[in-house]
């Protein structure tokens, strides 16, 4: 048996244990799915940090952030892609919340100014019926 290569092993559990975060398994089933990429902490603020500075890449930051992060330029790119995508959804969700509150204060004012007019309404019939009938002389 030949001696094995040493490897950093805190990148071995960051990428699923091999080196290799898009290394195949087979299931029980038989089906072949690809191991999730698991960063580590420095990784993930790293890029956490790359992100909050500008939530975009140029084709050359990819393989720079990728060799000093010890990734593929390829999983350094879908990281971003993956962040933009929930601060999109987190910013949806947002304004929907917002939206909600809205509608909600909206239909309430409705509702008041339904009751108001009703009411205005019903002063505006009884004076035109007041006013309507024949007056009384004394």
């Amino acid at each position: 048996m030949g001696e094995e290569a040493p490897f950093d092993t805190r990148l071995a559990l960051a990428v699923g244990g091999d080196g290799d975060a898009a290394a195949k398994t087979t299931d029980a089933d038989g089906t072949g799915t690809r191991k999730k990429l698991r960063l580590t902490k420095e990784q993930w603020d790293f890029l956490d940090n790359r992100y909050r500075e500008n939530s975009s890449l140029t084709p050359m930051q990819k393989p720079e952030l990728a060799d000093l992060l010890n990734l593929r330029p390829r999983q350094v790119e879908v990281w971003f892609q993956n962040r933009r995508a929930r601060t999109k959804l987190k910013q949806k969700e947002l304004d929907c919340e917002f939206l909600k509150k809205c509608c909600e204060s909206l239909t309430e004012e409705n509702r008041q100014l339904k009751e108001e007019l009703q009411e205005l309404r019903s002063v505006n019939s009884r004076q035109r019926l007041s006013c309507d009938s024949p007056r009384q002389r004394h």
